[in-house]
């Protein structure tokens, strides 16, 4: 099922969607769909630090979350996802030191969206 969003977002079925923004977009779009939002469960996956995390409201929908510090506990966590919705928060600070992560998330995001 596709996923709309307030405003231009909308989120197809199997795809990668990759937003590329301001933190405060992303949380005001979760935060403002309660409906839709309680159908499906999420995964909210993240790193050393979240930005958003502290500023998403966990009564407006229901997600998991879940930490990885490597890009091996990035893709453990990717391939052992059985939500719905993944979504991932970048972290610079990971990706800067391990060159592998990139192509081993992306990679294991074709998988995911395939299943």
């Amino acid at each position: 099922m596709d996923l709309e969003w307030p405003g231009r977002i909308s989120i197809t079925e199997r795809t990668i969607t990759v937003i590329i923004g301001p933190s405060n977009i992303l949380e005001e779009v979760l935060n403002s769909c309660s409906g839709v939002m309680r159908r499906y469960p999420f995964l909210y996956a993240c790193s050393n630090y979240s930005g958003m995390l502290p500023n998403l409201h966990r009564t407006t929908f229901e997600f998991s979350v879940r930490r990885g510090f490597t890009s091996v506990q990035i893709a453990t966590i990717i391939n052992e996802c059985d939500a719905t919705y993944l979504i991932i928060e970048h972290d610079p600070s990971l990706y800067a030191d391990d060159t592998r992560l990139i192509p081993c998330v992306i990679s294991r995001l074709n998988t995911f969206a395939r299943n």
